[in-house]
């Protein structure tokens, strides 16, 4: 017996093309939003994170469910927040507002749940700097963003270095845990050793011997780029700065991201450079050098930015005024909203906005 299969009306191309104008539709629309997203990163990365958020913004309000957007425009107020670190402080909740609206768009998406995570870790160091008493409550929130990070990729390790250095350095009474830390360590010696080395060292006591540390690791992952920069800065730690730079250098020949090691050097030989009332003329030298070093590396606008500041204060220092203005013009034309802060931006904001940012920047050292 034969089905029969009844039509009230014939199919026409006009029903055809009705048909695929639907199934087409919320495809083209969510492309549309995506192609915006990468402008706006494009032009955040070219030091206009102002018109980025224009564009954002605009196209939310033609889809407010765009996952990628909402993150985007999150990473964009943190960035826009670099140059006035108060007022990202008092903005906090719109930008965790912003990117809590990307992980409920998208639940699943490890990136947008790390950034998150690290978003809530730099509110919980200004709670803790601050002796606010929600600090331990936000540290929780913290860990428990982290974990829902390892639940959907187990294999995020920076997930698992950040709950092991803050609960692994912090005393129980502000929150922390170090069977935790231990734990996960343990879990990161099961996947991945260099990793394991990482998180290790981290909560190593501050007299430990970390150039001991990474020889050892050395003996079985020699060239190693994580090694190497590892290893460098045990050397730093301990004021040997000729080993340092050996091994920062040997660790950009391995890996050419790791060129962010000069920034550290740089900085170290700044923090060194002050002598009672006083500045060490060749410390200024040597950290403007390394400085200029990064450079020629050719980072992103943001990050010259930050280096064109930096460069600006050791010419200051040195008393030359006028080539410190140049400086400062030439930061301001990369990015004026580059970082203040000591510290280095933090990478994650950089990272084009559908790759993961293996990324973790320390809260208790400052290279």
């Amino acid at each position: 017996m034969k089905t029969k299969i009844l039509f009230r009306k014939p199919i026409t191309l006009l029903h055809l093309f009705l048909i695929c104008c639907l199934v087409a539709c919320p495809v083209i629309k969510g492309q549309k939003i995506d192609e915006a997203v990468q402008k706006a990163y494009e032009l955040r990365m070219n030091g206009k994170a102002d018109e980025s958020q224009v564009i954002l913004e605009k196209a939310l309000s033609e889809d407010s469910t765009n996952a990628l957007a909402w993150y985007e425009l999150a990473r964009t107020k943190h960035h826009m927040g670099l140059g006035n670190t108060q007022a990202l402080i008092q903005n906090f909740d719109d930008l965790a507002e912003t990117i809590e609206k990307a992980t409920l768009a998208d639940s699943e998406n490890a990136i947008y749940k790390f950034y998150q995570g690290y978003a809530y870790c730099l509110h919980w160091y200004f709670s803790l700097m601050t002796g606010s008493e929600k600090s331990v409550e936000d540290l929780t929130r913290v860990e428990k963003t982290f974990n829902k990070v390892l639940s959907i990729k187990p294999d995020y390790h920076e997930a698992r270095l950040y709950l092991v250095e803050i609960l692994g350095n912090l005393p129980d009474s502000l929150g922390g845990n170090r069977k935790k830390a231990e734990e996960h360590i343990y879990q990161l010696e099961k996947e991945d050793v260099i990793y394991a080395a990482r998180a290790k060292e981290l909560i190593m006591p501050f007299d430990a011997d970390r150039v001991e540390f990474w020889n050892k690791v050395s003996d079985t992952h020699e060239g190693n780029a994580e090694v190497l920069a590892g290893l460098g800065k045990a050397y730093m730690y301990k004021d040997k700065i000729d080993e340092c730079k050996n091994n920062f250098i040997k660790a950009i020949e391995a890996d050419p991201e790791k060129n962010i090691l000069y920034l550290d050097l740089a900085r170290y030989h700044l923090m060194n450079a002050r002598k009672e009332n006083e500045f060490d003329q060749e410390r200024l030298s040597l950290a403007f050098e390394e400085f200029s070093n990064y450079l020629d590396t050719e980072p992103n606008r943001s990050l010259q930015a930050f280096t064109y500041s930096f460069m600006a204060r050791i010419k200051q220092m040195i008393g030359d005024p006028n080539e410190a203005e140049n400086l400062i013009k030439q930061a301001e034309e990369a990015d004026p909203y580059f970082s203040i802060a000591f510290g280095i931006p933090p990478l994650v904001l950089f990272t084009p906005p559908t790759e993961i940012a293996y990324y973790h920047g320390s809260f208790f050292r400052p290279y």
